[in-house]
């Protein structure tokens, strides 16, 4: 179950956790905002009294989706002929103070006819941590993160007006997600411009998802932190990243807000991997615009190996069905691009 990773940051071991999660709805929700899950309250340390998503650690030779099959029997007595359908999701690596735990995530669709209960006596209750108060492991969100996360992210330089124009139709915005890069505006008119941006979006469609990502240029600089709540997300360049410790972050002001960075090399990744990042940016695979060298794919898939985060493959990518091929295959999650997107 366990395996021990060393730790360059603190030098020290550290657990390794492995464990699988299910995701599983309240059907007479499944159609409203609310979207329900079921949930356990923990009565043990760690995190007492926060409420996780039924599943638990995989026993010695266990698939993930075999510990998920027994560990949604013994908590919440579902049994496997029960179960019409499980979808599963990336899984990612989530770093809490003194080990890692690699979580599976799957969505699990249980007949109308299943009687949910706790078979340990744990508080069970069908909540949604967006829109419930009740305390939630930190990981439950960056899994509501991941299942809002696009394959596909247009990055735009913020003096391109026509091209931001462009995409940010109607058409084309509902595919993917949008990072304006700041080329040399200052900070307070390039935020400026971008909530600009977001009133025309907002007034464009009828059923509002904000996709835009800000990128935050300097992490000395005194950001106006609540003009940025409007946005899907924000992103750090890899200079930035190794300034950053989880006390210096940009602060979410909901959980759906996600953090990004780029990265270039395993100590960008490292770095990321230690911060809990959303997904990251992994250039240049096939292009590159200054004296950095491209990975190519094959050095694209040792890197991904170690991010534990999605990622997204960036440099000399074309928005089409072969390239997202490619960067799924070597380990991928998506596709980023300037020039092609």
């Amino acid at each position: 179950i366990y395996k021990h990773q060393f730790d360059l940051y603190n030098l020290k071991m550290i657990e390794l956790i492995k464990c699988s999660v299910g995701l599983v709805y309240n059907q007479s929700s499944i159609m409203s905002e609310k979207n329900e899950l079921i949930f356990l309250k923990r009565d043990k340390f760690p995190y007492k009294d926060v409420y996780e998503l039924p599943g638990g650690k995989l026993e010695n030779g266990e698939s993930p989706q075999d510990a998920l099959i027994r560990e949604l029997y013994e908590e919440i007595g579902v049994e496997q002929s029960q179960i019409i359908s499980i979808q599963k999701h990336p899984a990612f690596i989530h770093h809490y103070d003194n080990f890692q735990v690699r979580l599976y995530v799957f969505t699990v669709k249980i007949s109308d006819d299943s009687v949910i209960s706790s078979k340990e006596n744990k508080d069970l209750k069908y909540l949604n941590p967006l829109y419930h108060n009740e305390k939630h492991l930190e990981s439950t969100y960056r899994i509501f993160r991941l299942l809002n996360l696009n394959k596909k992210i247009c990055i735009i330089n913020s003096k391109d007006k026509e091209r931001i124009q462009e995409q940010i139709n109607p058409e084309q915005y509902k595919k993917k997600t949008i990072r304006i890069r700041n080329d040399s505006l200052d900070i307070n008119l390039y935020i400026d411009s971008l909530i600009n941006y977001n009133k025309k979006i907002k007034n464009l469609k009828k059923n509002y998802k904000n996709n835009l990502i800000i990128d935050i240029p300097d992490l000395h600089y005194s950001l106006p932190y609540k003009k940025l709540d409007q946005f899907h997300g924000v992103h750090y360049n890899s200079r930035i990243l190794h300034h950053l410790t989880k006390d210096r972050m940009y602060i979410r002001s909901n959980h759906l807000q996600t953090i990004s960075a780029s990265c270039h090399n395993a100590n960008d990744i490292e770095k990321a991997n230690k911060l809990n990042l959303d997904f990251i940016f992994l250039s240049p695979v096939l292009y590159k615009k200054d004296s950095r060298k491209t990975l190519t794919w094959k050095s694209f898939k040792k890197l991904t190996k170690i991010a534990h985060m999605p990622v997204f493959a960036l440099g000399g990518l074309k928005d089409n069905n072969e390239y997202m091929s490619m960067s799924n295959k070597y380990g991928g999650y998506g596709i980023s691009g300037i020039r092609y997107f």
